[in-house]
């Protein structure tokens, strides 16, 4: 198994500075491949040791608005992207995006597997995250440079794991989601739904698996449901944007 295994999750409500500490407490107790070692923050290229103290100030910046911030980790002088956070100045409006990166030669046992997909369900929800999903196709990049791109240009994607929020879940209907043909179909403690379509990422990402996961969309009716979702949500960004096309048109008409 080569490559990456990407856990994105949507968050709509600003990110504080204690759930950030609370995440890479909880990252740092797993060890391992999840284990932060440095901070590399996007705006000025500079990277900082977090391992043992963190510098004065840091968890403020990761959530401030408008900012992108990657947590990498060391491993046999080599660093990988492990954590990062693709913060929004407008979450309501354009979702925040958090995003946890593991090479999949991690996850070569069922045990770590399910290791993976238990981090993921705690992340999903500390963040209460309305959606997210977890994979390995081309679509998740690995650089995390197109991770707001997500929310309009694939928002409706089934991953090998999707996690769907309460309101989601609503949308679609709990019946169709527990009577689906995916591998594993589980209901959260906040009424939201995990919902796995093969026992392992990679076998997610073949042509037969591909070839499931699109019948699964369509039998879930998930693109219409997560479309009207973010139209709700998306709304005063819609209309602002309308009225600015207008003030364009009037200008050229002038």
């Amino acid at each position: 198994m080569q490559g990456l295994v990407v856990a994105r999750f949507f968050v709509d409500r600003p990110i504080r500075p204690g759930m950030v500490r609370a995440i890479l407490d909880t990252l740092s107790a797993q060890g391992g491949a999840y284990e932060p070692h440095l901070v590399r923050r996007s705006t000025d290229g500079s990277i900082r040791r977090i391992s043992g103290g963190r510098p004065a100030g840091l968890l403020d910046e990761v959530g401030e608005g408008g900012t992108q911030t990657t947590f990498l980790r060391v491993a046999e002088t080599q660093s990988h992207q492990l954590l990062s956070f693709f913060v929004s100045r407008t979450p309501r409006m354009k979702p925040t995006i958090v995003a946890l990166t593991v090479p999949a030669a991690a996850l070569g046992s069922s045990a770590e597997i399910d290791r993976l997909l238990g981090v993921s369900k705690g992340l999903y929800l500390f963040l209460e995250a309305p959606w997210g999903v977890v994979g390995t196709d081309d679509s998740f990049t690995r650089t995390g440079s197109a991770g707001h791109d997500l929310t309009s240009s694939s928002p409706a994607h089934l991953a090998w794991a999707s996690f769907f929020g309460p309101e989601v879940v609503l949308r679609i209907g709990p019946a169709r989601l527990l009577t689906s043909l995916a591998f594993i179909v589980e209901i959260l403690p906040d009424g939201g739904m995990m919902v796995v379509t093969h026992s392992a990422p990679e076998l997610a990402a073949t042509s037969d698996g591909r070839a499931l996961r699109a019948q699964l969309e369509q039998e879930l009716g998930l693109e219409s449901a997560l479309r009207s979702i973010l139209k709700h949500r998306n709304i005063e960004h819609q209309v602002a944007s309308r009225d600015r096309s207008r003030v364009v048109r009037r200008s050229d008409d002038c």
